[in-house]
């Protein structure tokens, strides 16, 4: 329907200024984007946006809107039975955990994640996410966990090796090299890096 091509092409106008940085422009393109699904009643595309305008706020350092929007998604997500919608939600909540240094909250939102990721087969989602509950654990600084760290970012490198994702190896693999300097492994640290 016309309303649904406008919601759609008003959401990826968003995502564009959004990824511009121009932040008060994504959010009127998100708003109108919001309208147009709910006037219709687009789930999916109320969902995408209330994320999308999360991002938004979570870029500003707006931590508690952003967290409410992408409760609201999962709220949503969990209500119409939507497992991505509700895996997209706790990764993004995760995200702002970490921000915020809750690193044990960060890596349970981030885990649920995982577990839907893997129940509907999004690899590209688990390197992502698993990669990042590395870099949590690596975060928190307590060497009892380089080894899980290690062995998060080895199993996120061969997905995005099997998906032929080399901007996702490389950023495992600078990772991995991270583990190994901070164990002081230097040359352990070179296999990563050459």
């Amino acid at each position: 329907s016309e309303t649904l091509d406008y919601a759609h092409a008003k959401n990826a106008k968003g995502i564009n200024r959004y990824n511009q940085a121009e932040y008060a422009d994504a959010l009127e393109q998100f708003a109108d984007a919001y309208q147009a699904y709910a006037r219709v009643d687009h789930q999916l595309g109320v969902i995408a946006v209330l994320q999308n305008q999360g991002l938004v706020y979570f870029a500003q350092r707006q931590d508690r809107l952003a967290m409410a929007l992408f409760e609201e998604a999962l709220s949503r997500s969990e209500r119409l039975g939507l497992p991505k919608g509700k895996a997209d939600a706790f990764q993004k909540l995760g995200m702002v955990a970490l921000d915020r240094g809750q690193f044990d909250e960060a890596i349970r939102r981030f885990d649920e994640a995982r577990g839907i990721y893997t129940s509907i087969k999004d690899e590209d989602n688990i390197a992502v996410v698993i990669n990042t509950m590395g870099m949590t654990l690596l975060g928190k600084g307590n060497p009892a966990e380089y080894d899980k760290a290690e062995s998060l970012f080895k199993d996120a490198a061969k997905l995005n090796r099997n998906r032929k994702n080399w901007k996702g190896v490389s950023a495992n693999l600078a990772n991995l090299s991270e583990v190994c300097l901070r164990r002081k492994s230097y040359a352990d640290a070179l296999q990563y890096s050459l």
